[in-house]
């Protein structure tokens, strides 16, 4: 048996509070209580693993403690062993009905109450997994959900993206992307021998210029401290408040951030070609008149 279980015994009886704590004093953390009222006192400090209690007491017995315990969702969970002298159909239905989870009959042998509790902690263990397992998928889930909707902010800019026409269009829709994910972001953008870096501080700012023509030579993905700057083609955007005491969020980040980089440079380059052509299209109309005249 687990010697860290934590067993509160109530029972009027001295001469069974004595043998019970002699039995398993040293296997488990014993603690004893002659009333029902010093047992729940005590509940306001700390909480045990499982009730052993007597189902004869005077003031108030077993099953109205039981009963108690049952009612109040800070102990509803723990189990309760009954120890009667009573073996009779009633005693043990009123004990089911009060909420047991066992019972042992007075006097009871060593090994059936070794047995029993044996059987209590492995029980306990087994919840105490379950929770852990069942806690392990709920955050699971919650990272999934979570990832989904950052990953759904991707998604809403590459269709924006499609709607912008001018390379500032294009800075902000980003901007605003980055913006959905609580992050302080600046975005540079380099068409032809023009570029335009952009935040909410403003649009070409010197410093900030500075800074992002340096990261901008720094590699795909460069951070530093709180910062994390991606680079791809033609697109430089560096978040400036990276959560860094959340290392699962960053990873997120770094994958979007990513994603979001590549689109905007394929809008980019879309934009460029639309601009070229728009171009071609205006000298042609100005040639035009020259060819016919």
């Amino acid at each position: 048996m687990d010697a860290s279980l934590r067993v509160f015994l109530v029972d009027d009886d001295p001469i069974i509070l004595e043998l019970l704590a002699g039995t398993l004093g040293s296997i488990c953390d014993l603690e004893t209580f002659s009333s029902a009222a010093a047992c729940l006192e005590r509940l306001g400090e700390l909480k045990p693993d499982l009730f052993l209690l007597d189902v004869s007491m005077p003031e108030m017995d077993g099953y109205a403690l039981c009963r108690r315990l049952k009612d109040d969702w800070e102990t509803q969970d723990i189990p309760v062993l009954f120890v009667s002298a009573n073996d009779d159909n009633e005693t043990r239905m009123l004990c089911y009905e009060a909420g047991g989870d066992d019972f042992i009959q007075k006097p009871f042998e060593h090994s059936e109450m070794l047995g029993k509790l044996n059987v209590a902690g492995r029980i306990l263990a087994e919840k105490k997994a379950l929770r852990e397992q069942a806690g392990y998928a709920q955050k699971t889930a919650m990272v999934a959900m979570v990832s989904m909707g950052e990953l759904g902010i991707v998604l809403q800019f590459l269709s924006k993206s499609f709607a912008c026409n001018t390379v500032e269009e294009l800075a902000r829709a980003l901007l605003e992307a980055m913006g959905q994910y609580d992050l302080q972001a600046a975005v540079q953008m380099r068409l032809g021998d023009e570029a335009l870096s952009l935040s909410q501080n403003g649009r070409n700012l010197p410093l900030e210029v500075s800074v992002l023509n340096h990261v901008s030579d720094s590699g795909r993905i460069f951070q530093f401290k709180s910062r994390c700057a991606f680079n791809y083609g033609r697109v430089t955007l560096m978040v400036n408040n990276m959560p860094l005491e959340d290392a699962e969020r960053c990873g997120r980040i770094r994958d979007n951030g990513a994603l979001l980089a590549e689109g905007a440079d394929a809008r980019l380059k879309a934009i460029e070609v639309e601009l070229l052509a728009n171009q071609r299209r205006a000298c042609i109309e100005a040639a035009l008149p020259r060819l016919y005249s």
